[in-house]
């Protein structure tokens, strides 16, 4: 049996890949995460890979499998997207 914190940390996990399909839920009970957008907007001293963003593109583009079915992981599609999207000088 998961513990408290076993189960709030898998709950963040799953909220993250809600996150990005939530608008596509229908009668959607969990609110929107607005942490990309707010990291978005601060100033950074660090390079910043705005993953969300790469993957709604995908999402929102029809593509299948952006995460495992059965998990809250990115598939091969989403990485691959994201190191195409990514330039790391």
């Amino acid at each position: 049996k998961a513990t408290k914190s076993e189960r709030n940390e898998e709950s963040w996990v799953v909220r993250w890949a809600h996150n990005i399909y939530s608008k596509y839920i229908i009668k959607n009970p969990y609110r929107q995460k607005h942490f990309f957008e707010l990291l978005r907007s601060l100033k950074k001293e660090y390079t910043f890979i705005d993953t969300k963003a790469i993957l709604e593109q995908l999402i929102d583009s029809n593509e299948k499998d952006v995460y495992y079915p059965d998990d809250t992981h990115w598939s091969h599609k989403a990485s691959e997207k994201i190191f195409q999207k990514t330039k790391i000088h």
